[in-house]
C-alpha cells in the first residue's frame, strides 16, 4: 500500500474508541486503556512494512488490545497491585464468556 499513513490515520479514528472500551472492560482503568490501545497502533505503525493492509485488521487489532490488557492484569499481579489478582480472574471468566457466545453465534 502506496499511503500507509492515511490508511493508518483512518484505522486510527474508526477504531480507537471501540478498541478503548474493549480494554476498559478487561483493566477498568480509562488511562490503561487508552494506553493499551495507543501501544497496539504503534506497534502496527512500527512494523507497516510487515502487514498485509489488503487483509482485515480490526481482528488482529482486538486480539492485540486483548493480549496487552492480559498482559497488563499479569504485571499488576505480580507486583501485587491492586486487587491485580481479581481483575485477572474477572478479565478470564470475560474472556471464556466471550469464547462460548462467539462459538454459539458460529453454531
Amino acid at each position: 500500500m502506496e499511503n500507509h499513513s492515511a490508511y493508518f490515520q483512518q484505522l486510527f479514528r474508526d477504531h480507537y474508541e471501540p478498541l478503548c472500551a474493549r480494554a476498559f472492560q478487561m483493566v477498568h482503568d480509562r488511562k490503561a486503556s487508552e494506553d493499551i490501545v495507543q501501544d497496539v497502533f504503534l506497534a502496527l505503525w512500527e512494523r507497516r512494512e510487515e502487514v498485509d493492509f489488503d487483509r482485515p485488521l480490526l481482528p488482529l487489532l482486538f486480539v492485540a488490545v486483548k493480549n496487552r490488557a492480559i498482559d497488563l492484569l499479569r504485571s499488576k499481579k505480580w507486583r501485587g497491585g491492586e486487587s491485580g489478582l481479581d481483575e485477572l480472574d474477572v478479565c478470564i471468566r470475560t474472556l471464556v464468556a466471550d469464547h462460548i457466545e462467539e462459538e454459539f453465534q458460529l453454531s
